[in-house]
């Protein structure tokens, strides 16, 4: 994931934390305190996050220091969440899903689309 890609997803990330949603996608008031971890999901624009079947690309504990401010991808990150490969100069959606204490998840909207640019 190149840098381009990283500044679009770091702004995403900081507006999509406690954003909670139900697996039906209704907002629901989310009770930050619970929140363990969340998982972060990127999948080609246009398609829609699936909790049963994509794979998150990262997690990050509530417990890291300022906990999705921003995420940084790294050269390790080589297939989307649906275990595609990343496509250079092709536009993904980011997907933020929040982990409460009893294992319940909650997705956030999807991301504006942005390009991900190699390095």
């Amino acid at each position: 994931m190149g840098p381009q890609g990283q500044t679009v997803l770091r702004g995403f990330l900081k507006e999509a934390r406690g954003v909670k949603r139900d697996r039906e996608g209704r907002a629901m008031s989310a009770d930050i305190s619970q929140i363990v971890s969340y998982e972060i999901y990127l999948l080609p624009a246009g398609s829609l996050l699936d909790l049963d079947t994509h794979i998150p690309i990262a997690t990050v504990s509530t417990s890291a220091s300022d906990a999705l401010r921003s995420f940084t991808g790294d050269s390790s990150i080589t297939t989307d969440s649906a275990s595609a490969a990343l496509v250079n100069l092709s536009a993904y959606h980011a997907y933020v899903v929040s982990v409460d204490s009893l294992g319940e998840k909650t997705a956030s909207d999807a991301s504006g689309p942005t390009t991900l640019i190699g390095e």
